[in-house]
């Protein structure tokens, strides 16, 4: 779509659903490394709490990407990105988790009683585009809207965080990565490390993550 544009710089308003995880990985890191590389282009405004309510302020920009939701009220967001794709501004939802977690997830039951997968779905259709992370939802993401395109997570494997010093050792590593919400996800784990109990001394399993909002913060 970008063709539509001149040739001055495009615009990008990024709206992040928080400053950490999901707004980190999924809003700021991509739209700077979008700047950095190409920033002839495209110049990128970041914007925690976007000025909602002033016609001007969206007119500044030819590109909104934010994740699930533009602003704190799902039942008013749709109509926001209505308005922005009548202003010509094309309009973006990222979304990396499916609309209706199941029964294991913390936020199943606030989900639910909010009815908050119908809005999130009428985010995804009033949309011009959707990102998301993988073809599996892509595709569950289209029976909504085709215009979906994956953009897989990554990390930016230069940052200090990922550059721990690592122990040498002989034996094989496997890694697991995850939030408290993913506590019932780890599960499927369980039986598969007890089968390899005769190999105990040639592997280990190394679990990082959980994270301070969760109930949970250690296990």
């Amino acid at each position: 779509f970008l063709n539509r544009f001149s040739m001055s710089k495009i615009k990008v308003l990024v709206l992040p659903s928080d400053r950490t995880g999901v707004g980190k990985f999924r809003s700021v890191d991509p739209h700077v490394h979008l700047q950095k590389i190409y920033g002839e282009e495209f110049h990128v405004d970041i914007d925690y709490e976007p000025k909602i309510n002033d016609e001007n302020y969206w007119k500044n920009y030819q590109i909104v990407h934010f994740h699930r939701v533009i602003g704190q009220n799902y039942q008013e967001s749709p109509n926001i990105i209505k308005k922005l794709n009548s202003l010509g501004i094309v309009t973006i939802c990222d979304l990396d988790d499916y609309w209706m977690p199941g029964k294991e997830h913390p936020a199943h039951e606030l989900i639910k009683s909010n009815n908050l997968s119908f809005h999130i779905k009428n985010n995804l259709e009033a949309a011009s585009y959707v990102t998301t992370t993988t073809k599996l939802f892509a595709d569950e993401i289209y029976k909504i809207n085709k215009n979906v395109v994956v953009l897989p997570n990554a990390i930016d494997v230069d940052e200090s965080q990922f550059n721990g010093k690592t122990e040498p050792s002989d034996r094989v590593r496997f890694g697991w990565l995850g939030g408290s919400s993913h506590l019932h996800d780890l599960m499927i784990l369980k039986d598969t490390v007890g089968t390899m109990v005769d190999l105990k001394d040639k592997f280990q399993m190394v679990l990082c993550g959980f994270d301070t909002r969760g109930t949970v913060t250690e296990i």
